[in-house]
């Protein structure tokens, strides 16, 4: 990468302005590829619930008599594999950079995950395929707004959360769910259009791409509904960029999908490795001073009364990965509501979840014991909002 786009990359970031998309090709797992990776721990060619998987579009076909079944199991792989990976170091430092959005294409909770254990401010949220706010084609204005800023990032899985199959993109039915309900109705959050600028039509935002090949057709619809072709500059970061940048320039070339995609977009595709220009980043943003700091999320303060029982606003934290939060309103709870064998599973859990944070990039514990101690913390917490929510019912009652 030349100095004069590595200097318009770095003022971009330092702006503030710049939106870092994710993809699956950025961090490597056992030396794979995540995809690779995911289908080696799949065991694709022996597993009874897949008959195959298309890997340039990175969609399964499932068999047997009832394929919603065979589909919940392997899901349920899916679900063990991301919650043993570990927190990487190059995920702690993508955290620090000053990005204000980051729009992860896959539905991992690593970078989320990072951003808890450095204790840095930041908002959580998903696209559910599944969820339609506005059946009348109108956003809801009473969708709980947020922002994004360099001091307040917000972090947006758009193809879903791991943890709630029914987000996530896994087959073509759930491709075209996904859609048919973020384009037909319109329904991507009020507040994320935007930040985006999707609403004026504005271009000032800019855009840096990692983890793209730009081979699956339905990535330049992506590429759209982020508005994209609206950016001031849109870095495309990766290895083999030069064999991109021919195809996307072969105007005789059988497939064109890559040519169209460059016409409208106007990628700047810059052979490196991602991972060196990254690290160059952290140091320069460093040194001017600009990095996030660990430790600087606001203290939790008590929680406003609210319209909706506790326990429902509980879920919606743990949907945004707000564990931490979940865990502290917890303890105000059962101290209000004293319940001595709540209380200690409650300090128990928090416990254990703050060395699972630290314990995830030490590599102290193997992916299989991870992603059993991950989902012992978060049985025990769904065990908790459901105590909590029996409480209220009994409150309710009296």
């Amino acid at each position: 990468m030349d100095d004069f786009r590595y200097q318009t990359l770095l003022n971009c970031l330092l702006d503030g302005r710049c939106v870092l998309v994710l993809g699956p090709e950025l961090f490597r797992y056992d030396g794979k590829l995540l995809g690779d990776a995911l289908c080696e721990h799949l065991k694709v060619g022996a597993n009874p619930y897949i008959s195959f998987y298309d890997h340039k579009d990175e969609l399964y076909y499932f068999k047997g008599k009832n394929l919603a079944a065979s589909k919940n199991a392997v899901y349920r792989q899916i679900r063990d594999y991301y919650s043993g990976l570990a927190v990487s170091d190059l995920h702690e430092k993508i955290a620090q950079l000053p990005f204000s959005l980051f729009v992860n294409l896959t539905p991992d909770l690593q970078l989320a995950n990072a951003f808890e254990k450095k204790e840095m401010a930041h908002e959580f949220r998903f696209y559910n395929k599944k969820l339609n706010r506005d059946p009348g084609n109108i956003q809801s204005e009473e969708e709980e707004s947020f922002d994004a800023t360099p001091e307040y990032p917000l972090l947006y899985n758009l193809c879903g959360h791991v943890g709630y199959e029914e987000s996530l993109i896994l087959t073509y039915s759930d491709l075209f769910d996904f859609l048919f309900n973020v384009f037909g109705r319109n329904n991507l959050p009020f507040s994320l259009r935007n930040i985006l600028e999707i609403q004026d039509n504005g271009g000032e935002k800019d855009y840096l791409f990692l983890g793209f090949r730009f081979d699956k057709w339905y990535l330049q619809i992506f590429l759209r509904l982020l508005n994209a072709q609206a950016g001031n500059q849109r870095f495309v970061l990766g290895e083999d960029m030069e064999l991109l940048e021919a195809a996307a320039s072969d105007v005789a070339r059988e497939d064109k999908g890559i040519f169209y995609l460059q016409d409208y977009f106007t990628l700047d595709l810059i052979d490196c490795s991602p991972t060196e220009i990254l690290e160059r980043l952290f140091r320069d943003v460093e040194q001017a001073g600009k990095l996030r700091q660990p430790g600087t999320a606001p203290e939790q303060t008590a929680i406003k009364p609210s319209s909706q029982p506790l326990s429902m606003t509980l879920q919606e934290w743990m949907m945004r990965n707000k564990i931490r939060k979940v865990f502290d309103a917890l303890k105000d709870f059962f101290n209000q509501h004293p319940n001595k064998e709540a209380l200690d599973m409650v300090l128990i859990h928090a416990a254990k979840h703050e060395d699972l944070l630290q314990q995830a990039s030490t590599g102290t514990l193997y992916r299989s014991e991870m992603a059993v101690e991950k989902s012992r913390v978060l049985n025990a917490l769904n065990q908790l909002i459901e105590e909590v929510k029996k409480t209220e019912q009994k409150t309710i009652a009296a």
